[in-house]
C-alpha cells in the first residue's frame, strides 16, 4: 500500500485516511492521518500525524498531532484509532472542544467557542468545491441558457454542459487552471506547450491535402527550416485567440475574448478580458467574489466558453494540423518540377525527382 499516494497542504497520506467532516449548517473540516511532509519533492516521514484543515476558511488549524518517529509505514495503531474516533464525531461542540484542547492547536477558527457552528458563506462553499476539483452538485436555480442546453443534448456538437446552478458554475470556473504573474495577478489559463512536435504534416483524418510523394522532400525542408516552420505553426494556432477572433459554441460571441500569452516562450494562453471586464484577480477568494457578483446569464456564458476552450485548445493536434497546412502550401509551390528539384538539390537530395517525372507503370 502506497503511504504517500495522496497530497493535501504539502502533506502525504494513503488512501482511506482523509475524512471530510460536515457539521450542522454545512460547516466543514478535513481530517487527515498524514504519513509525511512533502517539501517540494523532499519527503520527510518524520513529520507525520493528524492534520486538521478548516476547509471553510482554507487554513491548517492543527498539524502533526500524535507525531511518531516516522510515518514511512503509514499511520501507527494509535494514530489510526484516533483518526477513527474523530471521524465519527458528528456534533460541532464535541469536535471543537477536542480541537481547542489538542496540543499544537494553531488557532484561527472563528467559531471554535460557539455552541453551534457558523454556516459557511457562499464564497467559502464555492472555494471548497473549486479546491477539490469536483462537480459538487451545489443547490440553486437552473441558469443554463437554452442554447447551451440544446448543445448538451446534441452530442454531435462535441460539447457537454452538465452544470446547471450558479454555485456549480462558479466552482467549475474558480477551480480551472490559472497562471499567476509576478505582480500576484492571476488569470484563467490554458497550457499551450507543444511536446514532441510532429513536423511530418501527416494528420489522420486531417483536412490538408498532401501528397506522400513529397514525404522525403518535406522532411528535409522541415528539418532545414525547423525554427521557421515551428514558429509559423504556433503563430497560426494562436492567431484566432490573440487576434480577437476566438468564439465558442454556438459561435455568437466572437469579440468577447482578449487573450495573451504568458510564461517562458509563451507557454500559456491567458484570458485577460472578457466582454470588456478585466479577468485578473489577486486571490481565488477575490475571483470567487467576482464570479458570484455576475449576472446569472453572464456567469453561464463564461462557463460555456471555458468548457468549449477546454475542448478546443489541444496544442499538439492544432500544431500538427497547422504543419499540414504549411506543407500543403509548400507542395503547391513544388508542383513545378523545376522548383521542386532545385529545392531538393539545395537540401542535399541529389537523386530526388519530381513525381510527375516518374514513368507510368506498364500496362498489363
Amino acid at each position: 500500500m502506497d503511504h504517500l499516494a495522496n497530497k493535501i497542504a504539502n502533506y502525504r497520506y494513503q488512501d482511506g485516511f482523509r475524512k471530510d467532516l460536515v457539521f450542522d449548517g454545512g460547516r466543514s473540516m478535513i481530517l487527515v492521518a498524514a504519513s509525511a511532509y512533502d517539501a517540494g519533492g523532499l519527503i520527510g516521514p518524520e513529520y507525520n500525524g493528524l492534520l486538521v484543515i478548516d476547509s471553510d476558511n482554507n487554513s491548517i488549524v492543527l498539524e502533526q498531532h500524535m507525531r511518531e518517529n516516522s510515518g514511512s509505514q503509514g499511520p501507527t495503531r494509535s494514530q489510526r484509532a484516533e483518526f477513527d474516533r474523530l471521524s465519527n464525531m458528528t456534533e460541532w461542540r464535541d469536535f471543537a472542544s477536542w480541537l481547542k484542547s489538542a496540543p499544537g492547536f494553531k488557532g484561527g477558527v472563528p467559531d471554535i467557542d460557539q455552541t453551534e457552528p457558523t454556516r459557511p458563506s457562499l464564497n467559502a462553499i464555492v472555494l471548497k468545491a473549486a479546491r477539490d476539483r469536483t462537480v459538487p452538485g451545489l443547490p440553486g436555480d437552473d441558469i443554463l441558457p437554452e442554447v447551451l442546453r440544446r448543445g448538451h443534448d446534441a452530442p454531435e456538437n462535441g460539447y457537454e454542459f452538465p452544470l446547471r446552478t450558479r454555485l456549480d458554475m462558479a466552482a467549475f470556473i474558480a477551480g480551472h487552471a490559472t497562471y499567476a504573474e509576478r505582480r500576484r495577478v492571476a488569470h484563467l489559463a490554458w497550457n499551450i506547450k507543444v511536446h514532441g512536435a510532429d513536423m511530418s504534416g501527416k494528420v489522420e483524418n486531417g483536412e490538408a491535402a498532401i501528397d506522400p510523394a513529397f514525404d522525403e522532400l518535406w522532411a528535409a525542408h522541415a528539418e532545414e527550416n525547423w525554427s521557421d516552420v515551428f514558429r509559423a505553426a504556433c503563430n497560426e494556432g494562436l492567431r484566432e485567440y490573440v487576434g480577437g477572433e476566438a468564439s465558442t459554441y454556438p459561435g455568437s460571441d466572437q469579440g468577447d475574448f482578449t487573450f495573451q500569452t504568458r510564461g517562458r516562450q509563451g507557454g500559456y494562453l491567458v484570458l485577460t478580458e472578457w466582454r470588456g471586464m478585466r479577468m485578473g484577480f489577486g486571490s481565488h477568494d477575490e475571483f470567487v467574489d467576482m464570479l458570484l457578483a455576475m449576472e446569472p446569464n453572464d456567469l453561464a456564458a463564461l462557463y460555456g466558453a471555458v468548457v468549449c476552450f477546454d475542448k478546443d485548445i489541444q496544442p499538439e493536434r492544432i500544431f500538427a494540423d497547422n504543419v499540414a497546412f504549411l506543407r500543403e502550401r509548400q507542395e503547391k509551390k513544388w508542383a513545378d518540377p523545376e522548383v521542386a528539384e532545385m529545392a531538393a538539390r539545395k537540401l542535399g537530395l541529389e537523386d530526388w525527382t519530381h513525381p510527375s517525372r516518374t514513368p507510368a507503370p506498364a500496362a498489363i
